[in-house]
């Protein structure tokens, strides 16, 4: 259960850094089209709040109790209810990684903002695409989890 909590934790970090350095960057959404920011980021605002809910519930199995032996419950609950925005932003990927080597080998103004982007402390060196992939690897480990 620890594992399954902390790594939940970390998971919502990092989605938050693509949030917030990237979707959110005035100046990355500005060397981009409507189509182009859609397909990079698609409906990773849903995908984040599908983890904070299953954050949420964990957490409060945490806390009701210590010894948690079992959560498969709220696995099943929110893969069934709640987990739907994966499937959007999975099924988005192939539109997502074509438009991110399209932008980087034909747009200088994307690339030089995501640059900067990526130089960012909060960013920890690492390159968008490694954010970008967090929900398709989330869901692969998730099961491995517990």
């Amino acid at each position: 259960m620890f594992e399954i909590l902390t790594s939940e934790f970390s998971y919502q970090h990092s989605l938050s850094v693509l949030v917030e350095e990237f979707l959110q960057s005035k100046e990355l959404r500005a060397t981009v089209t409507q189509m182009e920011h859609h397909h990079l980021f698609s409906n990773i605002l849903d995908v984040l709040g599908a983890s904070q809910r299953f954050f949420e519930d964990l957490e409060q199995r945490h806390k009701a109790q210590v010894l948690v032996e079992d959560i498969s419950d709220i696995l099943e609950e929110h893969a069934e209810k709640h987990f739907h925005p994966y499937i959007a932003y999975c099924s988005n990927e192939v539109y997502q990684q074509r438009t991110l080597q399209k932008l980087i080998s034909s747009n200088a103004a994307f690339r030089e903002v995501l640059r900067e982007i990526e130089r960012r402390p909060a960013c920890g060196g690492l390159p968008m695409l490694s954010f970008l992939i967090l929900p398709m690897q989330r869901v692969t480990r998730l099961p491995l989890l517990t």
